[in-house]
């Protein structure tokens, strides 16, 4: 059973200053963070969900409470518009993060480069499940989108609608030909992708359940 504890002084940390991150396999990874991490931007006691997530997230890495606060500092530090969802991400997510904050740092890095201009920060906070994807597999898919939806901004679109990443794009687009002879199916795709995704699939995951859902395989439709 886990206790709610309003935490100490001691578990506060007034300053967590994050350092540069190394990476072993391309040595220093180019990521200055640029700010102090510090109770202002971390704060897990006000709200009761917000530590009920840090005991879960303790209990699962088999950490302390102080010891959670430095990691999840380093995650805030990388991905600062998480820190505003700390209530509402499920413990499983933020596990998954803590335990590699340079592979973490990495995938970022590779994410700005794919989609230049997107709030990265913003994205992955909003649909953590992008960190799962395969990043070749991920430029491949971007780089289809580019070549079908010719003079759209794709980071926009994606950035919007991360799930249209799942759909098979050139199907989707000559099925709303089929269904919408006299429409334009750039144009429909872009302006109503949910339209073109089933529920399940353009639906974000249920943040309720803060030990995280069993895994379920989800997949983007083609319109019917």
């Amino acid at each position: 059973q886990i206790r709610l504890q309003r935490p100490t002084s001691a578990s506060r940390h007034p300053s967590l200053r994050p350092t540069r991150i190394h990476s072993s396999a391309d040595g220093e990874v180019p990521w200055n963070f640029g700010f102090q991490m510090n109770e202002r931007y971390l704060q897990w006691d006000d709200s009761a969900s917000r530590q009920l997530v840090r005991q879960v997230v303790a209990e699962k890495m088999d950490l302390t409470l102080e010891e959670v606060d430095v990691k999840m500092g380093e995650v805030a530090a990388l991905i600062p518009d998480l820190v505003s969802k700390l209530s509402c991400t499920r413990a499983d997510v933020l596990v998954g993060m803590m335990q590699d904050v340079q592979g973490l740092a990495q995938k970022l890095l590779t994410l700005r480069e794919l989609l230049p201009g997107v709030n990265v920060s913003g994205l992955v906070s909003r649909y953590p499940a992008l960190l799962d994807y395969d990043m070749v597999q991920l430029r491949e898919r971007l780089e289809v989108m580019r070549s079908q939806l010719p003079g759209v901004a794709v980071e926009s679109v994606v950035e919007g609608e991360p799930m249209l990443l799942k759909a098979d794009i050139p199907a989707v687009l000559a099925n709303i030909r089929r269904i919408l002879p006299h429409s334009d199916a750039v144009q429909v795709l872009v302006g109503q992708p949910q339209m073109v995704l089933d529920m399940t699939s353009a639906g974000m995951p249920s943040a309720v359940d803060v030990e995280g859902p069993p895994e379920v395989s989800t997949r983007a439709s083609r319109v019917a």
